[in-house]
């Protein structure tokens, strides 16, 4: 079974208690639930959480969703397909509930997955930010590849919110993001960011009815962990292979990084029949991989 010896990322909880205070003095909670009928913007992916997730609000919440799909790569054509294709679900699903899917496209600058072999040992030694798998000597960062895609991705909501806020007379004041608590081994993944985000955006026009937040805080009774999301989908008949996790791969799901394994996990736990296409499954792939690494290793 896929497990992780996780060398806990321990959040600052003096930071936390602050930004607290904060938001309780300025708008009584620090995260205020949806009510059943409000309007929320969902960044989202195509992924599972954030599937998942999508399906939660509506089911559960009976919110009205606005989904919008951050393009960073114009080849992430699966990812891409997913949200396309699970945003038309859901409208047939849950009728006037889903609108339609807003796309933004969005450059990076700087990605950890670009660096070379030699820049990530440097790197390895600098950053207290690698989780070991178990039996293995291969790292895996637990700082994503692009470190300031959530800034970027949540202030393209914000400023979507504030569009349909003033030009669609809507009263939505809420951005969610598909993070799980089983999420926190990764930086951008805890209160403090969300938090931290969230106030900048409630600076920028002292509108501190903006929220920004995830299900990972059970203070504000807003925790739904991987399982609950998920189990919840399945019983909605949502078709959750058709979702796309990998973070290697645009085309496929590579089977061995982060999220597939963590996908593979939770089909596994819910005997979920998965009928995901996993590369690490193919004979072929695997033996082409095999004999490429050959000739790499003859050239050198």
């Amino acid at each position: 079974m896929f497990e992780f010896n996780i060398k806990d990322v321990k959040e600052d909880r003096k930071l936390i208690i602050c930004l607290r205070k904060i938001f309780s003095k300025k708008r009584e909670e620090t995260f205020i639930l949806p009510k059943k009928g409000e309007s929320v913007i969902l960044l989202f992916s195509g992924g599972l959480d954030s599937v998942a997730l999508f399906n939660y609000l509506c089911s559960v919440y009976e919110a009205i969703v606005y989904p919008i799909y951050v393009r960073s790569n114009l080849f992430d054509n699966a990812q891409f397909k997913s949200a396309k294709f699970f945003v038309n679900f859901f409208k047939r699903k849950y009728k006037k509930l889903v609108k339609d899917l807003t796309v933004v496209n969005q450059s990076f600058n700087f990605s950890f997955s670009s660096l070379t072999n030699l820049n990530r040992k440097f790197i390895k030694l600098l950053l207290n930010n690698l989780v070991k798998l178990n039996n293995s000597d291969e790292y895996l960062p637990i700082i994503i590849s692009n470190p300031a895609r959530l800034g970027f991705y949540g202030f393209i909501a914000y400023e979507y919110l504030l569009k349909i806020r003033y030009h669609n007379n809507a009263s939505i004041k809420t951005i969610l993001v598909g993070i799980v608590p089983e999420d926190r081994i990764l930086r951008e993944s805890n209160i403090s960011v969300l938090l931290s985000i969230n106030l900048t955006f409630c600076e920028i026009l002292n509108d501190y009815s903006i929220q920004f937040y995830a299900p990972i805080d059970k203070k504000v009774n807003f925790f739904l962990q991987k399982e609950v999301l998920v189990k919840k989908a399945i019983q909605d008949c949502v078709p959750l292979y058709k979702s796309f996790s990998c973070v290697k791969n645009v085309w496929f799901h590579c089977g061995k990084c982060f999220n597939c394994l963590s996908r593979k996990k939770i089909f596994s736990i819910l005997n979920y029949n998965d009928k995901t296409y996993y590369l690490s499954n193919s004979r072929f792939y695997n033996k082409t991989i095999k004999l490429l690494r050959c000739i790499l290793k003859k050239n050198h």
